[in-house]
């Protein structure tokens, strides 16, 4: 566990320019059109198309060409569909985000912004409180969870630290009851919760995004190592 009087505010700020803001990217969804022209652009759906005209200006059989137009027409409005359903989820996920945190910063207990969080912050939970990153709780720690969030159980869970720092109290989850504090153990993209956002969110990775994703997680590797 980290020290018990935090980070201090010049070690907070390099951390958060090291590792960037512990919130999840928000981007512009495509346009309806623009999702469509995507999915018609798919090495199948081109197949298809290609199969279409085939059929029916030389094989002279419109009715099996409309037909597989139709099959591609389909399959684009359905991937329309769930990404737009995904988006809806992904900005649900935002909204579930905690916008402030107690934690100690220079022997003090402070209140900061959940997105200036960084690896290595100790954070004060109580009941009513939403965990705003992944934390190894603290001995002593002593927390009812709402993980419902995650794994879609309505009934609370027990967190208890110990000296081991084995228990994690997941980000975006919420404190239905107790106390306790909890080491920043990853912020942002990198937390369990950011995870499930970005599979919600379908994103197509460039070749350089997982180099990027694996870069993110050896600084806050760094910063969670011997201070």
């Amino acid at each position: 566990m980290g020290a018990p009087l935090g980070l201090t505010a010049a070690e907070a700020g390099r951390r958060l320019a090291l590792v960037g803001p512990n919130e999840l990217p928000a981007s512009a969804p495509p346009s309806a059109w623009r999702r469509a022209v995507g999915h018609l652009r798919e090495p199948m759906s081109m197949l298809l198309v290609v199969a279409a005209v085939v059929t029916g200006v030389l094989a002279h059989e419109p009715d099996q060409a409309i037909a597989i137009a139709a099959i591609v027409v389909l399959n684009a409005s359905i991937g329309v569909v769930q990404e737009g359903r995904a988006a809806g989820a992904l900005d649900a996920l935002r909204a579930l985000e905690s916008p402030t945190a107690t934690v100690r910063r220079d022997g003090h207990r402070v209140v900061v912004r959940a997105a200036a969080l960084v690896p290595g912050d100790l954070v004060l939970l109580r009941a009513g409180d939403r965990v705003p990153a992944d934390l190894r709780l603290a001995s002593g720690s002593w927390l009812e969870v709402d993980e419902s969030v995650l794994t879609g159980e309505s009934v609370s869970v027990l967190r208890r630290g110990d000296e081991a720092g084995a228990d994690v109290a997941w980000s975006g989850t919420s404190v239905t009851g107790g106390e306790g504090s909890g080491e920043v153990l990853a912020t942002g993209p990198q937390t369990k919760f950011g995870q499930i956002a970005g599979a919600l969110g379908g994103r197509r990775r460039s070749e350089r995004a997982p180099a990027r994703t694996r870069a993110r997680r050896r600084r806050q590797r760094r910063c969670r190592g011997p201070r």
